[in-house]
């Protein structure tokens, strides 16, 4: 199993690796884990690790914005040893599936969507020499044909899977420095990050949800073993949840927290980096978070206009988002918000009343992304009104598709974009208070500085995700 090289600046530990190995292993498969980008493998250097395990098969796992370099690894593998299957999963394939496999023919097969029972029955027709024609969550070629499977059946039980095997990646190995974890403001370098829950019930037009629209959890036992574990016997400091709407169901989330509590003592941090849903905020969760003290938490405000929210399918009121705004940011250390430039109909008074809203939120750290129409979403079948299947396809898959390269399908042209997300950085960083802010609650000035330069960079030079 590979993550494959690329030149983005971030390498966390990668989960889903993790836990396709950790299944595999419990069925019996000789199952080894290399995390090329972590260790800056090159091509060259893996065809002679490949060599010296000689797999059977080889799965990688891909981002969008990483395509390109998957592409390459895929055709490397085959132009050295022609006899190795090539399993693809991971976001990229869940979204473009036969787009992928008809601009790729090195890879055999892909598995969409959540993928730890669907790579077992796989690789035992694989291993059998069948045909997985029943296997759901998988596309394959069959000769010429390219063959797309149903959509795999949802783990309902997420206790089911095996705790993480650590054998596979030393969680030690991501501590150090930045760009080790999701989270690109931590407290610590020693960084764990798991999800409590997978899938997201709501709408949201331009997301191609990987884990379905139904929301599952692991048992609040079960998550609190995993963090009393990595704690343990990796020394790992805090804890950040990567859950996609981790307060979806606010009764989950305080039973959670409430069981966090007995960790305090323990020095224990926690953060939510992958943005919460800002209107769900009872008294009672804020209570609890408040009493446990969170480091970081996100928001994902997205526009501060509410047509705009409106047309992506939030369904939320910018209004009660901003109000809880406030009371959120008593229960945690920094507070950050998610904002997303390009959506069709917006105009650039649009965008200057979400600077405004940026500049004003007690936030002390703002992202700006462009809207991206990945296939498979609502967004998608609205670019394709714009733009040819080609350009599309093209454009999506090059580096940094949330952050450098925008594909509007707003009335603002792609350059402009870029001008006004740097305009909000600058309104929003260079603001005097706001320094401040940063100086007096960021506990890592190391951090402080990094973010500082990284801000210094987007604001006047060049474009970068942070």
């Amino acid at each position: 199993l590979i993550k494959p090289f690329t030149d983005t600046p971030i390498a966390p530990l990668p989960m889903g690796l993790l836990y396709i190995g950790s299944v595999l292993k419990k069925c019996g498969y000789k199952v080894t884990v290399i995390d090329a980008h972590l260790k800056k493998i090159k091509n060259s250097k893996l065809m002679d690790y490949i060599r010296e395990i000689n797999p059977d098969v080889v799965g990688i796992t891909c981002m969008t914005s990483e395509a390109n370099f998957m592409r390459n690894l895929c055709r490397t593998i085959k132009d050295t040893f022609r006899d190795k299957k090539i399993i693809l999963g991971g976001p990229h394939i869940s979204s473009f599936k036969r787009f992928e496999f008809e601009r790729n023919q090195y890879i055999d097969y892909g598995v969409i969507g959540e993928g730890e029972n669907t790579i077992v029955e796989l690789l035992e027709h694989i291993k059998n020499g069948a045909e997985p024609s029943n296997v759901k969550g998988v596309i394959y070629r069959k000769g010429e044909e390219i063959i797309e499977n149903e959509p795999v059946d949802y783990i309902q039980n997420l206790d089911n899977l095996p705790m993480p095997d650590f054998s596979l990646l030393d969680p030690k190995d991501y501590f150090g420095y930045f760009g080790r974890s999701f989270n690109l403001v931590t407290y610590t370098d020693r960084v764990y990050s798991l999800m409590y829950s997978r899938g997201c019930p709501f709408g949201c037009k331009f997301c191609h949800n990987i884990f379905g629209k139904q929301i599952r959890y692991f048992s609040v036992e079960r998550t609190v073993e995993e963090i009393n574990y990595v704690k343990k016997h990796f020394g790992v400091l805090e804890i950040d949840f990567l859950d996609d709407t981790i307060n979806a169901n606010q009764k989950r989330t305080i039973e959670l927290f409430s069981n966090l509590l007995s960790l305090k003592s323990d020095n224990s941090i926690f953060a939510i980096p992958s943005g919460v849903r800002g209107d769900l905020f009872s008294e009672e969760l804020l209570s609890i978070m408040k009493e446990i003290g969170f480091f970081r938490i996100n928001i994902a405000f997205e526009s501060g206009v509410q047509r705009i929210i409106d047309l992506m399918g939030k369904r939320f009121y910018i209004n009660k988002v901003i109000d809880n705004a406030y009371k959120i940011k008593e229960v945690t250390q920094l507070l950050g918000g998610f904002f997303i430039f390009g959506f069709p109909t917006e105009n650039e008074d649009d965008i200057f009343r979400t600077i405004k809203l940026m500049a004003e939120l007690p936030l002390h750290t703002a992202t700006v992304s462009f809207l991206s129409p990945f296939p498979g979403t609502k967004f998608f079948e609205e670019a394709l009104k714009r733009y040819s299947l080609e350009i599309l396809l093209e454009r999506m898959t090059e580096r940094d598709t949330f952050y450098s390269k925008p594909l509007p399908l707003s009335e603002i042209p792609s350059d402009r974009l870029v001008q006004l997300k740097k305009i909000a950085m600058r309104k929003f960083y260079l603001n005097p208070t706001r320094i401040y802010m940063n100086i007096r609650d960021v506990p890592n000035y190391y951090s402080l500085l990094r973010n500082a330069i990284n801000v210094l960079r987007l604001s006047i030079s060049r474009n970068v995700p942070y």
